[in-house]
């Protein structure tokens, strides 16, 4: 199994795992986008300088401000990539 595979899985597959911080911003880079654009795709808010939502999301998890990325949203971007 791939590194990535089990953040890609259904979320009802006991190999599920949800994405860390540092996987979220890899498919960003990878696909060329900014927060904002995950905001967007996502329906989380932003302004003309960012998103604060999508920056919690890629927090280290030992910081308060982190938050952990909801299963909606990270399958939404998955597929409007069409990574799945």
């Amino acid at each position: 199994m791939d590194i990535f595979t089990k953040y890609l899985l259904l979320h009802t597959d006991e190999l599920y795992k949800q994405p860390p911080p540092h996987v979220l911003r890899a498919v960003r880079e990878k696909y060329k986008l900014t927060q904002v654009d995950v905001a967007k795709i996502t329906g989380v808010s932003f302004n003309k300088k960012g998103s604060s939502t999508v920056a919690k999301w890629e927090t280290d998890p030992s910081k308060p401000d982190h938050r952990q990325i909801p299963y909606s949203a990270w399958r939404l971007l998955l597929i409007t990539l069409e990574v799945v």
